[in-house]
């Protein structure tokens, strides 16, 4: 322990004067030292950059300091100087690395600290080839790569990393944290002719992009592909990045086809419905996370609405009109199948969407709420999948939602519903008044709060609200010495296994939450059932039924009762 002791002394001894001209002195004398270390293979990491921050809610008495970074000596270890008593965050900030795991250290007055470890891992990276289905290279397509996460328990594709393709087919994307991966040859217009020669070909009366239009018809093109040959984010192979790791063999074949055009007239929207509305061919039965990487835009809309599509690879498509400056209006979808010739005439009939009524019920012994109070409440509708309706409706109104108009008498109305799932809300009918115990339609009955809407619409949907309150989850773990409570999360999920492949067709059963005051968390209107709670890292917020898998293993178990709170502590 003498020894130990005594090279902890010497390392800091080391670091103070290694960093002395780079942390600027106040008026305190405390230290916080320690050492970076690979999350991967545990040795220490040399030349990479430590920030302190002060983040807790009580600021350090007198002067903050030092205010700059530091670096890490040979032997990974790192120093800060002149402390005033507060708390401390630290945490590996430097190019080409995650910081896997911080620190949060309590400093006293004049106190001494100097055995603070830091985790960080170095990016990894994917090596591939891009080769027709003839094995031959295909130069010049540019390659990106897409983290796989989860938004909301919904899957969203983040872009990270691009390349191009060498004379040889071959392509090499760094810089990639940990994380899970889809990796898309994203060529979109193959034409081997020059734009200078467009150009040229081009008369001052038929633009080149008309020519281009024109030689999309016989010339053959690539369809956006994903490793290892799909064409769907749906069907793509998702590749596991861990910390540090190069990644090769990731090739991808493209399938060479005969693109076709689409055309046709919008009907029912006015002489303007051209003008007045976007449309975009979106591939049918594809992960609603591919927006804004697989949908194609028209070459051409006249006012009247006629359109047409160019250059579209043969397969399946949902053809989406939506209004081109608000979030309420007509609306159409339509599945379009491109085979060995082109799509004409196609008649898409534009709509209000559809129509949704029903009521407000009460079941229990608390007292009705009165009719002012019905009126002013909210009932509404949010999508349970992001169709590209949901995505483009998102993007204009910053919202998935559809709120209802209701009366005194608690029946309430909402129009312009695509068709789909939605989960059923409804709040302010008062404190006893908080939990939906059923839906009731023409199908049935549900404990949980989802209605499905087709193109006709529901006529009779009935929304019990319970006197009886939800279940309230409350807890603590041990965090580890010095651990960062920012850099942990505290996941809920139910025990059945039937809902880890649709988190979001069980509303309220799926739930992540920080600390509310450290290391304690607490999660209120719990659907009573069986549920896991488990400790998790910020690297590990994507979900997937693998994932909750590996999360039950160690998870603890609890059960919870509708009114009840109950009290758990997590094991690590």
């Amino acid at each position: 322990m003498r020894r130990a002791a005594a090279l902890a002394l010497a390392i800091v001894i080391t670091i103070i004067s290694v960093n002395a001209q780079q942390a600027p002195s106040t008026t305190g004398s405390g230290l916080i030292a320690g050492q970076v270390l690979d999350v991967t293979s545990g040795l220490p990491v040399p030349g990479v950059t430590v920030a302190i921050t002060t983040p807790g809610t009580k600021p350090p008495v007198g002067p903050v300091g030092p205010a700059g970074p530091v670096q890490t000596d040979s032997q990974g270890r790192f120093a800060f100087a002149s402390l005033n008593r507060g708390t401390y965050s630290l945490r590996v900030s430097h190019a080409g690395y995650t910081a896997v795991r911080g620190a949060s250290v309590a400093l006293g007055a004049d106190e001494r600290v100097t055995d603070v470890v830091l985790r960080a891992g170095r990016y990894g990276s994917i090596v591939g080839t891009v080769r027709d289905d003839a094995g031959d290279p295909v130069v010049g397509v540019r390659v990106r790569t897409f983290n796989r996460r989860s938004l909301l328990f919904r899957p969203v594709l983040f872009p990270r990393g691009e390349a191009v393709t060498d004379d040889r087919g071959k392509f090499r994307i760094g810089d990639l944290p940990a994380g899970d991966y889809l990796v898309c040859a994203c060529v979109r217009d193959a034409l081997p002719i020059d734009t200078d020669l467009l150009a040229r070909l081009a008369s001052f009366t038929v633009p080149a992009a008309t020519v281009a239009r024109q030689l999309n018809e016989t010339v053959l093109t690539f369809p956006l592909t994903f490793h290892p040959g799909g064409t769907r984010v749906a069907d793509a192979m998702p590749i596991a990045i861990g910390h540090s790791d190069n990644r090769l063999g990731i090739d991808i074949t493209m399938q060479a086809v005969t693109p076709r055009r689409v055309s046709g007239q919008l009907t029912g929207g006015g002489p303007n419905a051209g003008s007045a509305h976007k449309l975009i061919l979106f591939p049918a039965d594809e992960d609603a996370s591919a927006m804004g990487l697989s949908e194609v835009e028209p070459v051409d809309v006249t006012p009247d609405g006629r359109f047409a599509f160019a250059g579209i690879p043969p397969g399946r498509y949902l053809l989406e009109v939506f209004p081109a400056e608000s979030s309420k209006g007509l609306w159409a979808s339509l599945v379009v199948v491109v085979a060995d010739r082109d799509v004409s005439d196609l008649t898409v009939p534009l709509g209000p969407g559809a129509t949704l009524r029903g009521r407000v019920e009460f079941s229990g012994g608390a007292a009705r709420p009165d009719r002012d109070t019905i009126q002013a409440a909210r009932v509404g509708l949010v999508a349970v999948e992001f169709t590209p309706t949901m995505m483009i409706r998102l993007g204009q109104s910053g919202s998935i939602g559809y709120p209802a108009t209701i009366d005194r008498n608690g029946a309430f109305t909402i129009q312009g519903l695509p068709p789909g799932r939605y989960i059923v809300m409804a709040s302010g009918f008062g404190q006893a008044w908080t939990a939906i115990e059923s839906i009731r339609t023409d199908d049935g009955m549900s404990p949980d709060p989802l209605v499905t809407v087709d193109l006709s619409g529901a006529d009779s949907v009935v929304v019990t609200m319970s006197d009886t309150a939800m279940a309230t989850l409350e807890g603590t773990f041990t965090l580890d010495k010095y651990e960062s409570p920012t850099d942990t999360r505290v996941m809920m999920f139910p025990v059945d296994r039937t809902h880890w492949a649709s988190p979001l067709a069980a509303p309220g059963r799926f739930s992540f939450t920080g600390l509310s005051t450290a290391p304690a968390f607490r999660f209120d209107a719990v659907p009573p059932g069986d549920y896991h709670v488990v400790v998790v890292g910020q690297d590990e917020l994507s979900t997937s039924f693998d994932r909750f898998v590996q999360w039950a293993e160690r998870a603890t178990t609890v059960t919870l009762r509708a009114g009840e709170k109950t009290t758990v502590t997590v094991k690590r």
